[in-house]
């Protein structure tokens, strides 16, 4: 939403994105699936049966085209091959075991633990084709077998959850509590072996290995958080994270938030929590690399106060009549900008400000004395170069007036051009001319013509260029003037009447004397 305030007689337009410059300190630490950036929603694991076996062909669908895709006991693969030519197809479903060994018939055994579907069909189809070249084997995970993994440490409560293989540590972290560790989680296996993986690599950085699937009888254990930290302000990515030993504000904002966005000031504050229940504020550099402790609340400053200005004028929008401009009165506006924006950035802003007699193609930038031409069309919809002409204050950009115009001439007042205004008809101008002269046979001696001379009604909306003509009385002119005339004479002969009775009277005073 723009934003217009008066300033000098003209009018102000803040740019949109000012609005940017206005961030919301993040308080309150996000939870463990925020922090890793997962949909809690898509975590939970359904008890509704339609539910689960919707899910579990979805999964079986994705196994079959997964290429690490590894089988576990209780899943089941489907195996059907030709024995003999002319027979009859023999199917077969093998269910995977506990140990992994599978028989095929009587014709051989298949080693499946630790192994994924793809070569265990591939072998499978291998040995079929070896024992008749004709079999045409055909092999397919019939279904997923559920088994229970265990989770414990700082999680809600310690459970056993039913999943399958091809459900990943990231599936069941909606469990962890808040005072889990993003950054450390121990996986204990049925044989024994024991690994450590890092989730936020795993989830917020797209490495595989630190989002392993789980086997049946895995114990998933989250660890406590040791460094929780919020950050908010002027930085890309705001959140929760949880530093790693040695890493403090730079790797916060530059590793984490992914550096400072372009509104960034240099200050920083960090409200930091006291034993006492109150908190401490502390006010440091951005490139300082601070060390920071579990609880604190980072806050980038951003910069609110250095918003550039640069002026607008010519043929737009009036500002105090919200309406389009009439004649030829030129507007002026000042558009305040942030630092970086471009001259297409400010034209999307102001697009509401063009009027018919706007000459967009016309346009001009005014810049240190020197005139640089702008086509506004070109950058608003062509997307021209000059669109990225950074903006700079005291920039100043002219839009002229098209030339639209509608003649009015004969039997009115101030005959001559006026502003054309859309939708109006030859009655709005005869007013703008003064109204009907004296000498006028008045509106139905009007002849309106457009510019390619054809002829429009009196009450029709005119066009732009239209000559409005209006037909004197010439009788009544010259009858005027004879009136005129004769009146000078009669004043004439009255005033030598008088001028005589005058002097006769004075010579008969003369002679009575």
């Amino acid at each position: 939403m723009l934003t217009m305030f008066s300033l000098s007689a003209a009018e102000v337009i803040v740019s949109p994105k000012v609005n940017d410059l206005s961030y919301e300190m993040l308080s309150v630490p996000e939870s463990l699936s925020k922090q890793l950036g997962l949909d809690p929603q898509s975590l939970i694991l359904s008890t509704d049966t339609d539910t689960v076996a919707a899910q579990l062909q979805l999964d079986r669908l994705v196994a079959l085209s997964d290429p690490g895709y590894e089988l576990v006991p209780g899943d089941t693969i489907s195996v059907t091959y030709m024995e003999r030519t002319g027979a009859n197809p023999v199917t077969l479903h093998l269910t995977i075991p506990y140990g992994g060994t599978i028989r095929l018939s009587s014709i051989a055994t298949i080693e499946t633990d630790g192994r994924t579907f793809q070569s265990v069909r591939d072998e499978i189809e291998s040995v079929l084709t070896q024992y008749n070249r004709y079999s045409n084997p055909i092999v397919s995970i019939q279904s997923l077998g559920l088994f229970y993994v265990n989770i414990a440490g700082e999680v809600t409560s310690s459970r056993s959850l039913r999943v399958n293989g091809n459900t990943f540590l990231s599936d069941v972290l909606y469990y962890g509590s808040s005072t889990a560790s993003s950054r450390k989680v121990t996986i204990k296996g049925a044989d024994g072996s024991e690994n450590t993986y890092d989730p936020y690599l795993g989830m917020r950085k797209g490495d595989e290995e630190n989002n392993p699937r789980l086997h049946p009888g895995d114990t998933i254990t989250l660890h406590k958080k040791d460094r929780a930290v919020t950050v908010s302000g002027a930085v890309n990515e705001a959140g929760t994270y949880q530093l790693l030993e040695g890493e403090n504000l730079l790797s916060l904002i530059n590793n984490y938030a992914s550096g400072l966005d372009p509104y960034a000031s240099s200050s920083v504050t960090i409200q930091r929590s006291r034993k006492n229940g109150y908190y401490e504020t502390i006010s440091v550099a951005s490139s300082q690399d601070y060390v920071l402790m579990d609880g604190d609340v980072v806050f980038v400053e951003p910069v609110t106060s250095s918003l550039g200005s640069v002026s607008i004028e010519g043929a737009l929008l009036s500002s105090s009549s919200n309406s389009m401009i009439m004649g030829d009165k030129s507007e002026t506006y000042y558009y305040r900008f942030v630092e970086g924006e471009t001259v297409y950035d400010m034209l999307s802003a102001i697009s509401g400000y063009f009027t018919p007699s706007s000459n967009l193609e016309g346009a001009y930038l005014v810049r240190d004395g020197e005139t640089v031409m702008l086509d506004f069309n070109d950058i608003l919809y062509n997307g021209a170069e000059n669109g990225d002409l950074i903006l700079k204050s005291s920039d100043k950009f002219y839009i002229p007036f098209n030339q639209m115009l509608v003649s009015v001439v004969g039997g009115v007042v101030n005959p001559g051009v006026y502003g054309y205004v859309p939708g109006r008809s030859a009655d709005y101008y005869i007013n703008l001319a003064g109204g009907y002269s004296a000498n006028s046979k008045g509106e139905k001696s009007v002849t309106i013509t457009t510019k390619d001379g054809s002829e429009v009604d009196f009450s029709s909306p005119l066009s732009p260029e239209t000559t409005i003509s209006v037909e004197r009385d010439d009788l009544s002119s010259q009858l005027a003037s004879t009136v005129t005339v004769l009146g000078i004479v009669t004043s004439i002969v009255g005033i030598i009447a008088s001028v005589v009775t005058i002097s006769a009277n004075v010579a008969s005073m003369s002679a009575a004397n």
